[in-house]
């Protein structure tokens, strides 16, 4: 069985060689008259993920863009009801944290922003608010000791740290452990939902 596999691929890839030449020459074609194309947006669609939230904002205002809860964490008889937040609000939420990231703290182009958070909604807000502040995100492991985070901080040269309540004494033990210059600029994650120092964030920016 194992010759008669060989063959097979082999055959297979003949045919698809000998099928190819055309398709091969259609798109050097195509490649090359689309160089005298002016982009617009009939033939092009910038694919970063701050068109993709500015698109879902304006074709899906209303729909759904994010469920939140802590069900996980939470005993049933403390389950408190899901957050919601729909395309717009999330949009328009990205885009107060980017001005404060510019305007309140100082972010330029090219700065670095570390963010520490499980997986919530302010997490999902900072991976798009940081880029659409100019800035480089540097999401960390929440796993991770006091040691590790000051050195992931010294070494990114965050100037700014986005930080879930949660690991608050993490925090400020790997700040202690930095000079004074190379320290961050901490903005705190207040969870609405599971409380200020439950097992993760869901509220806003404090």
């Amino acid at each position: 069985e194992q010759p008669t596999t060989v063959i097979r691929v082999a055959t297979f890839g003949v045919l698809m060689r000998r099928g190819s030449s055309s398709l091969v020459g259609a798109s050097r074609r195509l490649s090359s008259e689309a160089k005298f194309l002016r982009r617009r947006t009939a033939n092009h669609a910038p694919l970063t993920p701050l068109t993709f939230l500015a698109r879902a904002a304006d074709v899906y205002p209303d729909r759904v863009a994010i469920v939140y809860d802590d069900w996980a964490a939470s005993p049933a008889a403390e389950r408190t009801p899901a957050t919601e937040r729909t395309w717009a609000e999330t949009s328009e939420r990205v885009g107060r944290l980017a001005s404060g990231l510019r305007y309140r703290f100082g972010v330029e182009r090219g700065d670095t922003v570390a963010v520490l958070s499980p997986n919530t909604p302010a997490f999902l807000e900072a991976h798009f608010g940081v880029m659409a502040a100019g800035a480089v995100i540097n999401p960390i492991n929440t796993r991770l000791d006091a040691p590790a985070l000051a050195y992931i901080l010294r070494h990114s040269a965050a100037k700014v740290l986005l930080a879930d309540s949660a690991h608050a004494t993490t925090v400020e033990e790997a700040l202690s452990e930095l000079e004074l210059a190379e320290r961050p600029r901490l903005v705190s994650l207040v969870d609405t939902v599971a409380g200020p120092h439950a097992g993760g964030g869901g509220g806003g920016w404090g």
